[in-house]
């Protein structure tokens, strides 16, 4: 598991979920309805809101410091 990994994994099922929100047949108008439509969308504890005037789903912000050679100071 790594950071990468989990925002790969968020933006993928916000993806998904907006898809098949847009139903079938999806249209470019209907595939940006369908993720505007996620209000409080819980990806296992991480939630994700947009709205037609919010396009930023998440405020989440995490800081990693990384040593000299690269590696994730804990």
């Amino acid at each position: 598991m790594s950071y990468t990994g989990m925002e790969g994994f968020i933006a993928a099922r916000t993806m998904v979920e907006g898809l098949r929100r847009a139903g079938s047949g999806p249209t470019s108008a209907s595939i940006v309805s369908g993720l505007e439509s996620q209000n409080q969308l819980d990806l296992g504890g991480f939630f994700i809101s947009f709205s037609n005037q919010r396009h930023a789903g998440s405020r989440f912000v995490d800081m990693t410091i990384l040593t000299e050679d690269g590696k994730v100071m804990r």
